[in-house]
């Protein structure tokens, strides 16, 4: 089990891997009235685990799957989680703070360093972040979490 608010930056292999079963296991939950049964759906599943722990969660819809990852399953959020842990290691390393000076330093105090690229990409467009670089691609590169070094 994955500690509720265990930064995503210290996230292990194993500790994604679950994160993804639990997204797969709630995007697929049964919601509904009866005789009308449908999923709650991928959207919904992210939003919810965000909200739940957004220490330890990317935000995550359909525009941001689609666009990173070319697709909304669990092998699509778990390298959408690997893309984030590297990106938010790479930073940490490089700039030498903890996630909240870090976080304070960019102007976004208060945040999590999960919420910071789609904060920063609201603030100063979608180049702003190292993760906007990515291409839809399905398969190899795009599920290795390796993250895309860009300036903005």
């Amino acid at each position: 089990m994955v500690p509720m608010e265990l930064p995503f930056a210290r996230l292990s292999d194993e500790d994604i891997t679950l994160l993804g079963e639990y997204y797969a296991d709630l995007a697929n939950l049964p919601v509904g009235t009866p005789g009308r049964p449908r999923s709650l759906g991928p959207t919904a599943a992210a939003k919810t685990l965000y909200r739940l722990c957004p220490r330890t969660f990317l935000p995550w819809d359909d525009a941001i799957a689609n666009t990173l990852h070319g697709a909304r399953d669990a092998a699509a959020f778990m390298a959408h989680e690997n893309l984030g842990r590297s990106w938010a290691r790479r930073l940490l390393d490089e700039s030498g703070l903890d996630e909240r000076t870090l976080v304070a330093s960019l102007g976004s105090e208060g945040r999590s360093l999960a919420k910071l690229p789609r904060h920063l990409a609201g603030r100063r467009g979608p180049s702003a972040t190292p993760m906007a670089a990515r291409r839809p691609v399905r398969g190899g590169d795009a599920r290795s979490g390796a993250a895309s070094a860009t300036t903005g």
